[in-house]
């Protein structure tokens, strides 16, 4: 069985060495079963993250020369591991968040379900390293997303994941921020199964680099939720559309009701003006999100089919 374990890196000085190290660890432990191969995608790093890694050995480092963030990583991720025949990839943050030493666990869980897509989730509730603000902001945020997703997701957000190959090559980001949520919706449109696994601890890194605030944070990640819901979820659009016509429909009819009951009384013109045009704006805009939807989802498919990843490999 051939895995590789992939790590986005960005200006990671402080923390790359020790994970290379912790990863290097447990790749000794799987090479018992598997083959393993560790390789570091840094997106454009401005720090000594490139002089470290390029001291170290035993690992496949891939650079770009610029920033393009972590959405543009992970498409070049998708796009490496087509060129290997992977049975799994292992995506795993640089910033040591995430305990290394239950890869093993993870992995044997992923394959024993025989999951597409396994999460390695973080207990909000029971381990409280970050704020209170922000455990809210991540709770609720899996709740929201869960509620769009059709299916109940405890941490929509965690770097810690095991894609399987049927995943890989189904899977494109085409947002320019993460590939966290939207990864989710194409998976539950394609049908593969998500796997939730409860990680025993995790740990306080530094402030996020993807974004400065949490304002920041919620704009984006909104921005993402609407446009996986256009590509992904469109029958969604669609339920609202039948519940806000309906106020407009009983206007009509009560306008129809009374016109029959009473032999042409037009005495309710206003309702079947106003409900007119209530259904008339509201299908005007649906008919509007349901072009955008073919636009996107027809956009994003060209750009799958043609992406080719921008980056240099060199072999440690």
């Amino acid at each position: 069985m051939k895995i590789l374990i992939a790590i986005p890196c960005f200006n990671e000085e402080l923390d790359i060495e020790k994970c290379i190290h912790n990863l290097n660890e447990i790749k000794n432990t799987l090479n018992k079963n598997y083959e393993v191969e560790i390789a570091i995608f840094d997106d454009g790093s401005t720090d000594k993250t490139s002089s470290i890694i390029n001291s170290l050995k035993d690992l496949t480092y891939i650079k770009t020369k610029q920033n393009y963030g972590l959405a543009r990583v992970f498409n070049n991720i998708i796009f490496y591991c087509k060129t290997l025949k992977l049975d799994y990839l292992i995506l795993f943050d640089a910033d040591n968040q995430y305990p290394y030493k239950e890869i093993p666990d993870i992995l044997q869980f992923a394959a024993k379900n025989k999951g597409d897509i396994t999460l390695g989730v973080r207990d909000f509730k029971k381990i409280n390293i970050f704020s209170k603000f922000k455990s809210f902001l991540q709770t609720f945020g899996s709740f929201v997303i869960s509620f769009f997703l059709g299916i109940k997701i405890y941490d929509v957000t965690t770097g810690f994941r095991i894609y399987s190959s049927k995943a890989l090559e189904n899977l494109y980001v085409t947002n320019n921020f993460s590939y966290t949520i939207e990864t989710l919706f194409a998976a539950k449109n394609k049908n593969l199964k998500i796997l939730q696994y409860s990680l025993s601890e995790y740990y306080r890194t530094r402030d996020s680099r993807l974004f400065s605030t949490n304002k920041e944070y919620l704009k984006k990640t909104l921005k993402i939720l609407l446009s996986s819901i256009l590509i992904y979820r469109r029958k969604i659009f669609f339920r609202i559309y039948i519940l806000t016509i309906l106020p407009g429909l009983f206007l009509i009819f009560r306008f129809i009701n009374n016109y029959l009951k009473f032999d042409g009384y037009t005495g309710n013109v206003q309702s079947l003006l106003v409900g007119s045009a209530m259904i008339t704006l509201t299908t005007i805009f649906y008919t509007m999100l349901v072009i955008i939807s073919y636009m996107k989802k027809n956009m994003m498919e060209v750009e799958k089919s043609t992406y080719s990843g921008n980056y240099q490999i060199v072999k440690l």
